[in-house]
């Protein structure tokens, strides 16, 4: 197909319905966020993951709803609840 170049200006449309709006920040051909807003967000995301499993980690914060943890991507998680049931057993009458 080749590449796209974008020419034109760029509208998007807000998540509350209220009609088309004029895009005025720099975004990729594709819509996605840029190289420096890439590493930003994903700073971010990385030390709120940090904060969530440091959060998990201690008993008197662990009840604090956070969106993700690093922990939800250990294999310890997997290994937990694999050893919960006897592998098999649901073969057995």
């Amino acid at each position: 197909m080749g590449k796209f170049a974008h020419s034109g200006q760029l509208y998007t449309a807000p998540p509350l319905d209220t009609g088309w709006a004029l895009q005025r920040t720099q975004t990729s051909a594709n819509g996605l966020l840029i190289g420096s807003e890439q590493a930003l967000a994903g700073t971010a995301a990385l030390a709120l993951g940090a904060i969530a499993w440091l959060k998990d980690q201690l008993p008197l914060f662990s009840w604090l709803p956070l969106p993700c943890s690093l922990g939800d991507h250990s294999p310890l998680n997997s290994l937990r609840t694999s050893l919960q049931v006897v592998p098999g057993s649901e073969f057995r009458p």
